[in-house]
């Protein structure tokens, strides 16, 4: 049972009519990201103006994949357990690399229209939606090469749709359509729309909605499908998280699943003028990432993931919400990881160098975010040969998904060194060590009882809470309670 309020200060956000949506996306191709009337335009700032840096790069990449080796057909994931992990991850290491060519030479050949990067994408289109989307690569059975086709896929089709005979459109198109029906029937029968709390549906609800969208005037069904997608991100998305902005799965799963999201956010409002970015979690979210996680920070604390620096990666996803918010600070964190905005086709259509970055040294030097109990606070943001960075969480998510058995615990970091850390590894989500240590209360900054128990892990009843916070010059205070996570072992 859930339970709402409607406060009297609600901004309405009316819930559009989705055959006027449908309307407005104009039919021609490409479709997704530049439409056929900006592509002379893009295609000119590639060859003489601002985006010409960015264009090398990306044609540098691309002729590296040229006639590079393709995988074959995966076999059926194997065994149980550890060594059932341990094929899942062969499978999806040895997959995404020749997937992500396969969208590089498809926005190589759209922005530059030199047909052996369109050649190489159609080479590479053919080959991997040939594999039975109801065999070992179905959503059903193995859902990582399944998604990961289909996002690097309908991109890829879309931008070299010329390049295909009418034989070889319907055949990959059939194969596409199978995968999509997929990815909505796995949200159906969740139904997610009441029981949201799973990593993965939460990124193939972007899928489905990009894959509605290049398909709107083809499929019947794709409206349906985007009607759904829609009405998830209107009312339910994200799960992992409140309108502050928070995200209870860790900074390194934050930035891979903004990076998923954006690519439905940003088509979504080019082709229909919808703009998701106005929700309050959008506009808050890059903060959680700049306070939790700045781009000097030795580790990425709560939550799986390698507990390390953040990537290049979120340098980019930085630089993209900055020019989707008109916002200095976030440009300030991509300018600090030196990303810019990446070769990727957001990184083209985001590029904006007329907003100049910011530090964050006016912003106040902490940050509560009570959805999924985080409190960061700082003793100089930005600076990091001046911060003290004190991060504490209690979540009332629990351990549930990527989250871990820590509730009440706390990382420090001072002057560029990390002092009170988490530890453990990711080899990947279920193996013996990450099951065995970094999940576990242990492995964290957290009270354990009786000889070394701890919190229970994987339930999303071993809550946290965050009683109080407060932030003055003066003082900063936290107060956490963790009782329910230890689950009848303590009492307060």
């Amino acid at each position: 049972a859930r339970e709402f309020v409607v406060p009297p200060d609600a901004r309405k956000w009316p819930y559009p009519d989705i055959d006027e949506v449908v309307a407005k996306i104009p039919r021609g191709r490409p479709r997704l990201f530049i439409l056929r009337g900006e592509l002379d335009e893009f295609r000119k700032r590639c060859r003489e103006g601002d985006l010409k840096p960015l264009y090398a790069s990306l044609l540098r990449r691309a002729r590296r994949d040229i006639g590079g080796p393709l995988p074959p057909e995966p076999p059926y994931l194997r065994g149980k357990g550890p060594e059932r992990g341990r094929h899942y991850k062969q499978i999806f290491t040895a997959t995404r690399p020749p997937m992500d060519a396969m969208e590089r030479c498809a926005l190589a050949y759209l922005l530059s229209g030199k047909r052996e990067f369109g050649l190489e994408a159609k080479r590479r289109l053919l080959h991997f939606f040939s594999w039975d989307p109801n065999g070992s690569t179905s959503l059903f059975h193995n859902d990582e090469p399944a998604m990961w086709m289909m996002m690097r896929g309908v991109r890829a089709y879309d931008w070299i749709y010329d390049l295909l005979s009418p034989a070889e459109r319907e055949r990959v198109e059939g194969v596409m359509r199978i995968r999509a029906e997929q990815f909505y029937r796995l949200l159906r029968r969740r139904p997610f729309e009441s029981n949201p709390y799973s990593s993965h549906p939460g990124r193939i609800l972007g899928f489905l909605g990009e894959a509605a969208l290049a398909f709107i005037h083809e499929w019947p069904e794709a409206k349906e499908w985007l009607d759904y997608a829609l009405k998830i991100f209107w009312a339910v998305y994200p799960a992992w998280a409140k309108d502050d902005g928070g995200w209870q799965e860790g900074p390194s799963y934050w930035a891979a699943y903004m990076n998923f999201v954006l690519h439905f956010v940003v088509p979504l409002k080019k082709l229909t003028g919808i703009d998701l970015v106005q929700k309050p979690f959008f506009r808050n979210t890059p903060y959680y990432k700049l306070y939790t996680n700045p781009p000097y920070a030795r580790m990425s604390p709560f939550g799986d993931g390698e507990h390390r620096r953040p990537g290049r990666g979120s340098g980019c996803v930085m630089y993209w919400f900055s020019t989707l918010l008109r916002d200095p600070h976030l440009r300030w964190y991509a300018d600090f990881m030196k990303s810019g905005p990446g070769i990727d086709v957001l990184g083209f259509v985001l590029y904006d160098p007329t907003i100049k970055p910011k530090p964050p040294a006016d912003l106040p030097q902490a940050r509560h975010f009570p959805g999924v109990g985080l409190v960061s606070l700082h003793t100089a943001l930005g600076d990091p040969e001046r911060d003290i960075h004190f991060l504490f969480r209690s979540s009332p998510m629990g351990s549930i998904s990527h989250g871990h058995a820590d509730q009440n615990s706390f990382c420090i970091e001072a002057f560029g060194e990390a002092l009170a850390i988490a530890s453990g590894y990711y080899p990947w989500y279920g193996s013996p060590h990450h099951s065995n240590w970094s999940r576990e209360t242990k492995a964290h900054n957290c009270i354990t009882v009786n000889g070394g128990l701890g919190q229970a892990k994987g339930d999303i009843t071993a809550k946290g809470r965050v009683v109080e916070f407060h932030h003055d010059e003066v003082y900063d205070y936290i107060l956490g309670d963790a009782t329910q996570a230890y689950k009848g072992r303590l009492t307060r």
